[in-house]
């Protein structure tokens, strides 16, 4: 029995003898974690004090620059930039890629190019834009579908305008863009597509303006076909 005892007193002790044993073996391994961890942590803090937060204001400074340009309609020095400072949407959105000011920057230089008349470039930087805000999403998707009709693409720009304006879902928009997308309709003779549309206004966005006086479309659609 006491032999029993002294097993059982020696057990714990083993264990933590193997334990010690354990960790004084792998205090190497331990160390190098610890010190990985913390290298990560102060990587991070560093990337976002030193590099991230500086790169976002630079690329906000520069876009803000840009905004003047636009609202003065000088289409060519907020897409190129100017002599002096301002290097341009097409080098913010390639020099600050990742930043919501790069995002937006797209989106400017595609409706420079539009309103340049290189519709071609204008849908180019239309489809690197991501909105995450629907209604801002159909806004540049429809700036899009007229640079595609203005190419000389019509049927595609009114299928593009057809689905954004069921994906809006908005009294403000759909209207709008399902009238436009049956006129391109009708102008390649696709009477059925037109009257779909139209009829899509007048039984979902009867009340806006549009739905109001969509009736005279449908009766012209019906005329031509």
């Amino acid at each position: 029995m006491a032999k029993s005892n002294n097993q059982q007193g020696a057990e714990p002790q083993e264990h933590q003898n193997n334990a010690e044993a354990f960790i004084n073996s792998n205090q190497k391994m331990f160390i190098t974690a610890i010190a990985v961890i913390i290298i990560v942590i102060g990587a991070g803090v560093a990337y976002n004090n030193l590099y991230r937060n500086p790169r976002i204001k630079k690329a906000n400074n520069a876009l803000f620059q840009g905004q003047k340009y636009f609202e003065q309609q000088q289409w060519s020095q907020a897409l190129q930039g100017d002599s002096i400072a301002y290097q341009g949407f097409l080098s913010i959105a390639n020099h600050y890629s990742g930043t919501d000011a790069a995002n937006l920057a797209h989106a400017y230089a595609g409706i420079c190019y539009k309103q340049l008349g290189d519709n071609n470039k204008a849908i180019e930087e239309f489809n690197q834009f991501e909105a995450e805000d629907d209604l801002a999403s159909a806004a540049i998707v429809s700036s899009a579908a007229t640079c595609y009709a203005d190419a000389g693409q019509p049927e595609k720009a009114a299928n593009m305008l057809v689905d954004v304006a069921k994906k809006a879902d908005a009294n403000s928009l759909s209207p709008i863009f399902l009238k436009q997308a049956g006129e391109l309709y009708i102008s390649v003779k696709e009477y059925d597509k037109a009257l779909t549309a139209f009829q899509i206004i007048k039984d979902k966005y009867a009340a806006t303006y549009v739905g109001m006086n969509i009736d005279k479309y449908i009766e012209q659609a019906k005329l031509q076909k």
